[in-house]
């Protein structure tokens, strides 16, 4: 079985991978972390100035999104026996990009994220939705939860115990 896992640089990834190291995968099953860096709008403005600090903002943000799907790629091996990680950084349109790799490495099943009515984050607008709709495999969305939200609900003093 070959599954992609789709993941943007967010907070968000950690959930995903969580979901897909806690399950039964077959014997010799194969994934592939990827993530896509989508272009800024300001990229394209053809001042030297911008272009130069463009060039600069796109090389560190390559290098954070190799380091998540490398951190991912061992989180993976080390909780999934038997299997094997390869890692793709894509650059453009997310949903386009999703698509045509799966396409590409012909793969059974994509895992991605999604929260609410619109993906996370760097997935903006219906990435989930359109790839789900598009893809030619199995697209499984995993249910992502603000965090940050989470975190700054009040807790009570008992367990069980409503608050206010």
């Amino acid at each position: 079985m070959k599954v992609i896992i789709a993941l943007d640089q967010t907070e968000f990834a950690t959930q995903i991978i969580e979901t897909v190291t806690k399950r039964h995968w077959p014997k010799d099953t194969q994934f592939k972390v990827l993530t896509v860096i989508e272009p800024l709008q300001w990229e394209a403005v053809s001042c030297i100035e911008w272009n130069d600090l463009a060039q600069k903002a796109l090389e560190k943000r390559k290098h954070f999104a190799h380091e998540k799907v490398m951190e991912a790629k061992h989180k993976i091996s080390e909780a999934i026996a038997n299997c094997t990680v390869h890692v793709e950084t894509r650059q453009g349109s997310p949903r386009k990009e999703i698509i045509d790799a799966a396409t590409d490495w012909m793969a059974d099943k994509i895992v991605l994220g999604a929260h609410g009515h619109s993906p996370n984050r760097l997935f903006g607008g219906d990435v989930s939705r359109s790839v789900a709709q598009q893809s030619g495999c199995s697209v499984e969305l995993i249910r992502l939860k603000n965090l940050a939200h989470k975190e700054s609900e009040p807790k009570s003093a008992l367990p069980g115990a409503l608050s206010k």
